[in-house]
This record gives C-alpha cells, sequence and structure tokens, in this order.
C-alpha cells in the first residue's frame, strides 16, 4: 500500500517518534527500529520527520548517519527540563524504612496520581513493584527493556 501512495506522490513524510532508538536501546525496546535505513533507500524523496526527548547531540549524529538522512536537515531542540515533571533524588540512608516512606511519599503528595520511580537496575526495579504490591496493596508494575512487547504495552 505505502509502494503505491509513494508511486502516486500521496506519502508526505514518515514520522518516526522515539527515533532515539535507532542509535541506543535500540536492540532493546524496538529492534524493527534498526531497520528504518530503509526509507531513505527505498522511499527517497519522502522527508521524515524525526521526534525525541531524549536525543543527545551524540545520539543525534547517529541518528543522522543510520538513517541516512540528507546534511541539510533542520534541527529543533530545546530543555528536557519541562515544568510538568517533578524529580526528586533523596538519600536512602535518611529513612528508617525507605519502602515506608516511599508509599508514605506516593499515598499523601501524589496520591492519585501516575508517576515513575527508577530503581539502579531492572531486578531492583522488579523486587520494588513485587513488595509495593504484595506488602502496601499499590497498584503498580515493573518496566525495563527485557519485557517483551505485549508485557511493555500492558504495564
Amino acid at each position: 500500500m505505502i509502494d503505491y501512495l509513494a508511486t502516486q506522490n500521496r506519502v508526505d513524510r514518515f514520522v518516526i517518534d522515539e527515533v532515539h532508538c535507532v542509535s541506543h536501546w535500540g536492540q532493546d525496546f524496538r529492534k524493527d527500529y534498526l531497520h528504518l535505513d530503509f526509507l531513505k533507500d527505498k522511499y527517497p524523496k519522502v522527508p521524515l520527520l524525526c521526534l525525541t526527548a531524549t536525543a543527545t547531540i551524540k545520539v543525534k549524529d547517529d541518528i543522522v548517519k543510520r538513517l541516512k538522512i540528507d546534511k541539510d536537515y533542520a534541527f529543533f531542540q530545546s530543555s528536557f527540563n519541562r515544568p510538568n515533571l517533578i524529580y526528586e533524588i533523596r538519600d536512602k540512608k535518611q529513612f528508617k524504612n525507605v519502602n515506608d516512606d516511599l508509599v508514605q511519599m506516593l499515598r499523601t503528595r501524589f496520591r492519585g496520581k501516575s508517576g515513575i520511580v527508577y530503581c539502579i537496575s531492572r531486578k531492583e526495579c522488579e523486587k520494588l513493584a513485587e513488595v509495593l504490591k504484595r506488602n502496601y496493596q499499590m497498584k503498580c508494575d515493573f518496566y525495563h527493556a527485557e519485557l517483551s512487547y505485549n508485557k511493555r504495552k500492558e504495564v
């Protein structure tokens, strides 16, 4: 279908969201992203719109190379710091029971809201999610690169 539309000049652009996966983490999250270079080979006149919120300059340069993007592309960048996000880092040593303190904060300051708790490893993510569900009856789950597509979609 895309081939037919392209021959009729009816494909205005290809849009690739989370394009940083072309460069790093692509092998973990979106394996198909590693093969998107075919777009420029097969449809050289169709522009690409590549979107990401996390690409560094090094990753951006790698994306340009991997996707065979012409040198005369436009690049727009803004700060990753968005006012709708709250970042908070706490030293675990200051708490008697880290899990109790985490749950207390989630149930008071963030009651009725969704959020992400980052852990240092995949194993720690899984362990914390299990403790929060089992010991505190919290609705939560873990999310990391080794999850299947269906599980990531579910989470």
